[in-house]
């Protein structure tokens, strides 16, 4: 006698559950297409989840390049992101992380050193960095490798994209919106000092065409809030000679020379002892002044509005997520940061004598020495 009693097919698709079918050489031939046509479709949606969920694949490597000590909290907040996106260092995700670069001339070696371990991805934290990794994996005929840029000045400008739409090569990420930041900042110093005419700011020569582009901004601004720009020429934008130069003017401008100071971005403002010394100009003189970054401020500057520096790091995962996932980085646009944060430096307002606005101490982000 045969037997007709279903027999049970069982199919085991990935680390999922068994699924079982019931299978018998009597079933009808549609029934048994049918269920050919149902496993087949479970594979390929397993396989499909594979292929764009890089949580489910081995773990990728990650190069992260690294300018300045001073971008620290994007690092922070970078890490955050991508723990928060379900990437576990050590498990899915390994990250080869640069020693500080400090100037751009070093960027492009430590960037090639990521390459030449063949990372997935690098992450650039600044245009410095970015351009150097740019130039690595162009040198390197490794332009496969996708760069995510963070914290980077006027990209469009500085030759990293060609658009904010699509990049056109290996690069998209993060960009810092020099324009509203250096209006916003300027009208910042205006509201706590209205009497202000003059501002000072170095002028050094540029590598870092970010810097010329903020300083070009602020120059067109000016006449708005009618204060004249008074520039401290700086030679050297780099090392020891730019130090020694910027302690020399600082020590020789006088009371009365300058209502306020302006720090702007470059390589001459990255050294933690560079800002330093014009920190300490300015509270000698006893004027305000904005500067670039949150460390800053702690140091004794008066204030400073920026991009939140985490915020930014977070961002940054969200497209090292979508990189990983099958985007390319020319498909994906480049984005301004999501927040800017006010920091004021209350004690350095009762040193300098100075009082900040109550406009201003409402939209504070940050209070230090209240």
């Amino acid at each position: 006698m045969i037997n007709t009693q279903p027999t049970s097919l069982k199919v085991k698709v990935g680390n999922s559950a068994e699924i079982n079918f019931p299978h018998n050489k009597e079933f009808p031939r549609g029934r048994r297409h049918f269920i050919s046509i149902v496993i087949l479709v479970a594979v390929m949606v397993f396989l499909g989840f594979v292929w764009v969920n890089p949580l489910a694949t081995k773990a990728r490597t990650i190069g992260v390049l690294r300018y300045i000590e001073e971008l620290k909290q994007v690092e922070t907040g970078f890490y955050q992101g991508m723990e928060n996106l379900g990437y576990k260092d050590g498990e899915n995700i390994r990250y080869l992380i640069t020693p500080y670069g400090e100037s751009p001339q070093r960027m492009q070696a430590l960037a090639q050193e990521l390459v030449d371990q063949d990372v997935d991805l690098i992450v650039a934290i600044t245009n410095v960095a970015a351009s150097g990794a740019k130039k690595a994996t162009e040198a390197s005929g490794r332009t496969d490798i996708p760069i995510i840029f963070a914290y980077a000045n006027t990209p469009d400008v500085t030759g990293l994209v060609k658009s904010f739409a699509s990049s056109g090569n290996n690069l998209t990420g993060v960009a810092v919106n020099l324009v509203e930041l250096t209006a916003k900042k300027l009208e910042f110093l205006k509201r706590i000092s209205p009497s202000l005419k003059r501002v000072g700011i170095l002028d050094a020569d540029f590598t870092d065409p970010a810097g010329k582009f903020a300083q070009n901004e602020l120059q067109k601004v000016a006449p708005q809030f009618g204060v004249e720009i008074v520039s401290y020429k700086v030679v050297n934008d780099i090392g020891p000679k730019a130090m020694a130069e910027i302690a020399t003017l600082t020590e020789k401008i006088k009371p009365g020379d300058v209502d306020a100071f302006f720090y702007l971005p470059g390589p001459v403002s990255n050294p933690p002892q560079n800002a330093q010394l014009v920190i300490d100009m300015t509270r000698r003189l006893k004027i305000s002044a904005v500067f670039l970054l949150h460390s800053q401020v702690e140091r004794g500057g008066l204030f400073a509005y920026a991009h939140d520096m985490v915020v930014v790091g977070k961002q940054t995962a969200t497209f090292v997520d979508k990189v990983l996932r099958g985007n390319r980085p020319s498909n994906i646009p480049v984005e301004f940061p999501e927040k800017n944060t006010l920091v004021i430096n209350l004690s350095t307002a009762r040193a300098i004598e100075i009082t900040i606005p109550e406009s201003l101490l409402n939209i504070a982000d940050i209070k230090i020495g209240q």
